[in-house]
């Protein structure tokens, strides 16, 4: 049904081609769980990264346009409000 926009019988038969490959579940989660790891090591050790970890996001907030107080008044009648 949602094929045309998730391609999800090419995702199916890939997935079986691996689990093919691999002979059985518990490979496939095992190449998993090392394909992860291996993700989240390249990531951890890159460089922005570790400057991401060691900045200061505060000098990243934004002035706040609305206010912070209760948008369930009258005031705010027809108005739009993001929470």
């Amino acid at each position: 049904m949602l094929d045309s926009l998730y391609g999800t019988n090419k995702s199916y038969l890939l997935l079986q081609q691996v689990l093919n490959k691999l002979g059985s579940e518990d490979a496939f989660f095992k190449e998993y769980n090392r394909v992860k790891d291996v993700i989240i090591n390249t990531i951890s050790e890159s460089d922005a990264y570790k400057q991401l970890g060691s900045d200061s996001l505060g000098e990243y907030i934004t002035k706040r346009l609305y206010p912070n107080t209760d948008v369930y008044n009258m005031n705010n009648i027809e108005n739009i409000c993001f929470s």
